[in-house]
């Protein structure tokens, strides 16, 4: 049964008069606070990913975006709280035992020292603070609920080392249990701590009046490696962060479907990417070096196989860095122009902003312009719908004859005189004639996504193709094609007057799906359908050819 005084059984209650060091118990509050607080940034922001990637998956080619995203977060969140648990243990040896002593005891009574390596651990910094503050019994109590198999080698070199000293605080230090306690600290070699006195240094103690003043002196050296600064471990966690993060996006984006990262964030991100790995190439090539192979092989071998190492990261860093410097900065050169801000697309209910991209060439003159929409900062989607907002394109297009005026809103609308600005026939034919033409193909279209045949784009724009044909286009979709998106477009186009079964005057429509993003493949007829120039009903032709 413990004893009421024994406050490192944790089965027992702490004495309600125990005098807290102030500083040591806020530090461990503040550890495990920011502990739990990154615990759950891990998980709100894997619920996050999980959630977007969801909604945008037909933007990425595989689950490993997905699954790179994921473990990005988890090293983020991982690094920051390491990077807090180094920076309090850094503060800390600055600070008296008294306050590295109840810091422990926080912890140890509190969450992670119901762990039993962290209780190992936290036990034995108490025993060696007790101790370097003369208190041997309260020492010796933390020390007996040590389990030694939770330790480190280092840590159990130390475990004896407290033993001996606590030993030779008997009355002559030549007792049975000194020489058991010292040969037990020999025993044991020390790994990476440094300090730790020598067998016969340790043996030179027995039989000095100042035993114990030496044995304490000699513990206060005993020191772990003093590790890396937690400002270095904070930059490198976010280093490797963008970098896996970034690097899914880029390698992930669903090019081939039309998708692509923003070309302002695809710049900064790349070349903020192509530093870092740079520097954790050449943090990886010193790591390798000075704690390689050469560390615990010495001789040629061992210094061979660090120098191959620290090459091997040096080269495999600069040739992440160059593919991303061209898959990122060169490939994703163009000039950004937002065209209208706030278009709600009337399927998803979603709102985006239509872009225009920019292309410039070698020749400075020769520009290549496409068209995307976007609802965030990092995705883009083509999006050739957006070229009706583009007045720069309209212009153009107007001026060579081959599309006419396009107003900002996406639709044809009437001019002032009477005439139709949604296109120029070329003929002779009079503005009533293709006003009317023009009602039948939304007639039409209504029809169409009414009986499921297309899906609902909330758009409808008059064109001409390059010989002067008007047709109607109905807007951009996707299809799946053996697991890949293809972006395709509805256009309905006249095929003229027609009668329909009952001998009545009607028009003639074909519904086709184009492929924009390949231009080499033939449209697809979906269908020809009559409507009727009186009463505008649609009839089925039912027939997919000519």
């Amino acid at each position: 049964m413990a004893k009421a005084s024994d406050i490192y059984e944790r089965q027992a209650a702490l004495p309600t008069d125990y005098a807290w060091d102030a500083r040591g118990r806020s530090l461990a509050k503040a550890v495990r606070a920011g502990q739990v607080a990154f615990r759950v940034a891990a998980i709100a922001l894997i619920v996050a990913v999980t959630a977007w990637y969801a909604g945008e998956t037909t933007a990425f080619a595989g689950i490993f975006t997905f699954l790179a995203l994921l473990l990005s977060v988890l090293i983020l969140c991982f690094g920051l709280s390491a990077s807090l648990v180094l920076a309090v243990r850094r503060s800390l040896w600055k600070a008296g035992p008294r306050t590295r002593h109840d810091y422990s005891l926080w912890l140890y009574r509190h969450g992670p020292g119901r762990l039993p390596k962290q209780a190992a651990t936290l036990l034995l910094g108490m025993a060696r603070a007790n101790m370097e503050e003369g208190r041997f019994a309260e020492s010796r109590l933390a020390l007996q609920h040590i389990d030694e198999g939770q330790l480190g080698q280092d840590e159990l070199k130390l475990f004896h080392l407290l033993w001996l000293v606590s030993a030779l605080e008997s009355a002559d230090g030549r007792t049975s249990e000194v020489e058991e306690r010292l040969v037990r600290y020999e025993a044991v070699p020390s790994k990476t701590w440094g300090g730790f006195p020598s067998s016969d240094g340790a043996r030179s103690w027995l039989g000095s009046e100042d035993r114990n003043a030496k044995a304490l002196a000699a513990l206060k050296r005993v020191r772990a490696p003093r590790g890396i600064h937690p400002v270095c471990a904070l930059l490198l966690t976010l280093m490797v962060f963008h970098c896996l993060a970034f690097g899914a996006l880029l390698a992930g984006i669903n090019t081939e479907g039309g998708w692509r990262l923003r070309c302002d964030y695809a710049n900064a991100g790349s070349l903020l990417a192509v530093v870092f790995m740079l520097v954790l190439g050449v943090v990886a090539a010193v790591l390798a070096w000075k704690r390689g192979p050469r560390r615990t092989r010495p001789g040629a071998a061992g210094t061979v196989l660090s120098g191959l190492l620290s090459a091997v990261a040096v080269v495999l860093a600069l040739c992440l860095a160059f593919v991303t410097f061209v898959d990122g900065c060169l490939s994703y050169d163009g000039d950004e122009r937002v065209l209208a801000s706030g278009v709600e697309d009337t399927y998803s209910g979603r709102r985006y902003d239509y872009l225009a991209v920019d292309w410039r060439g070698y020749d400075p003159s020769d520009v290549t312009t496409d068209w995307w929409r976007t609802d965030n900062p990092l995705l883009m989607e083509k999006w050739s719908d957006a070229r009706a907002y583009d007045k720069k394109a309209t212009k153009s297009v107007a001026s060579t004859g081959a599309s006419s005026d396009t107003s900002d809103s996406g639709t044809a609308a009437s001019s002032g005189d009477g005439t139709t600005s949604g296109q120029d026939s070329g003929t002779s034919d009079g503005s009533a004639s293709t006003t009317a033409s023009e009602g039948r193909m939304r007639t039409l279209a209504t029809y169409l996504v009414d009986q499921g045949v297309m899906p609902k784009t909330g758009t409808f724009q008059v064109a001409a193709d390059a010989k002067g044909n008007a047709y109607a286009s109905l807007g951009t979709g996707t299809d799946n094609e053996d697991s890949k998106a293809v972006v395709v477009e509805y256009r309905i186009l006249s095929n003229g007057e027609k009668s329909d079964a009952q001998g009545q005057a009607s028009e003639e429509f074909v519904l086709e799906k184009w492929y924009p993003e390949d231009e080499g493949r033939d449209q697809q007829i979906l269908g020809f359908y009559l409507v009727n120039e009186s009463t505008s009903a649609v009839t089925d032709e039912e027939r997919t050819s000519w």
